[in-house]
C-alpha cells in the first residue's frame, strides 16, 4: 500500500493496533496476569494479527488503485 501512494492506512493501522491494543494487552499480559516476557509477545503477535485484518479490508476495498501521485 505504502509504494502506491496510500500511507495515510498503514499509518493509521500502525497508531491504532500499536497503541489500541499491543501496549494495554503487553501490560495486562504481562504484568497484571504475570505471563512476562511471553505475555508481553502475545500481546505483540495480537497486534500484528489486527494490523494484517486492518490492512486486508483496505487491500481488499480496492481504494488505493485510484490514488495519483
Amino acid at each position: 500500500l505504502k509504494g502506491a501512494g496510500d500511507t495515510r492506512n498503514p499509518m493509521l493501522a500502525t497508531a491504532l493496533c500499536g497503541w489500541g491494543i499491543r501496549v494495554p494487552l503487553a501490560f495486562w499480559f504481562g504484568h497484571s496476569l504475570g505471563w512476562g516476557l511471553p505475555g508481553i509477545w502475545c500481546a505483540t503477535l495480537l497486534d500484528w494479527g489486527g494490523r494484517c485484518v486492518f490492512l486486508g479490508i483496505v487491500f481488499r476495498r480496492g481504494k488505493w488503485k485510484g490514488i495519483v501521485l
